[in-house]
């Protein structure tokens, strides 16, 4: 995990520099809320947020470093579910389009998600038949997949608005 951890500050620091040289390219920073509808078990929906810095090589081409967390409530009165998400990726962008530019991405990474009982402990017999849910979090690291893409519109001479972003994350 400290290897991972020191790979995704390198990675993400090199990333900076490139967005910092790429200013002719344009480099772009991205952040914003952010919904997930997640399929697994019985299913369930997360807010959060989301943001990207992109690195551009040229007017099609760039780099990606996509940090992304989703929070949740179940209908458990017990229980929270929540994940952090850090991809990196290639970055394509259509730039012919003078004031519209859509992209796709392929973003590779992985997600820690965390599971467990809310901060507070029940009173005596209001833990269902089956027994309170086991004490403290549950956590794991996942390899995460993300394709996806959306289309930005130009606002101003530095400023851009994403008016959609759809990605599909396995």
């Amino acid at each position: 995990m400290r290897k991972a951890c020191s790979g995704i500050v390198l990675l993400t620091g090199w990333m900076i520099i490139s967005a910092g040289n790429a200013a002719a390219q344009g480099g772009e920073i991205f952040g914003g809320y952010s919904y997930l509808r997640s399929d697994s078990g019985p299913g369930y929906n997360t807010s959060g947020w989301e943001g990207s810095l992109t690195g551009n090589f040229n007017r099609v081409f760039g780099l990606e470093a996509d940090l992304s967390d989703h929070y949740n409530t179940p209908a458990s009165p017990f229980s929270y579910t929540n994940g952090f998400s850090f991809l990196f990726g290639p970055h394509f962008a259509y730039r012919a389009i003078p004031r519209v530019n859509p992209f796709v991405h392929f973003l590779a990474g992985g997600t820690r998600g965390s599971h467990g009982p809310l901060n507070y402990a029940p009173a005596a017999g209001a833990c269902p038949t089956s027994g309170c849910p086991p004490l403290g979090p549950l956590q794991e690291t996942a390899f995460t997949a993300g394709l996806g893409g959306g289309v930005d519109v130009k606002l101003g001479r530095f400023l851009w608005i994403r008016v959609i972003q759809a990605d599909y994350l396995r």
